[in-house]
């Protein structure tokens, strides 16, 4: 799990909610007070889909219409789940065979007094002591943000 702190928040609002960056991410939940308290459930109603959590872009525009006007919102929560496809990619960049510990990665994103923050997780389907899945997303979300500029870090330990 890291935690990336984001501080050009106008860039990565415009990103998450009008622009593709985020559209292949699943929803899994979001919650969202403006006026009144949201709260959206993202598993889809009528999906046999084995991974029933709708896209993003699906859900997006509702979203941008919600939040639309010049006040950001007071608190905006959404957990992303990535797809199994690019799970199984991720973890192919390990160089270990993983897909049977790891079950998927999140991506929460947090906006809370004027703060907005990203957190990766890993949902484990058994316990390992190996956290090189969790590593792996770690640092491929870490290349996702700086190659979309929309988080500056310090340069990594060797």
């Amino acid at each position: 799990m890291t935690v990336f702190e984001i501080e050009e928040t106008k860039r990565f609002m415009q990103c998450l909610l009008k622009e593709e960056l985020f559209d292949d991410f699943r929803l899994l939940q979001l919650d969202l007070k403006t006026f009144v308290h949201f709260s959206v459930d993202g598993k889809g109603i009528e999906t046999e889909d084995p991974f029933p959590f709708v896209p993003w872009l699906q859900v997006k525009p509702a979203i941008v219409r919600l939040v639309q006007g010049s006040k950001p919102p007071g608190y905006l929560k959404v957990v992303f789940a990535v797809s199994p496809e690019a799970t199984a990619s991720i973890l192919e960049k390990s160089g270990k065979e993983l897909s049977e510990s790891i079950q998927g990665f999140t991506l929460t994103i947090l906006y809370e007094n004027g703060q907005l923050r990203i957190t990766t997780g890993t949902n484990y389907r058994t316990f390992v002591s190996d956290k090189t899945g969790e590593r792996v997303f770690d640092q491929s979300m870490r290349r996702f943000l700086q190659k979309n500029a929309l988080a500056a870090f310090p340069p990594e330990a060797p």
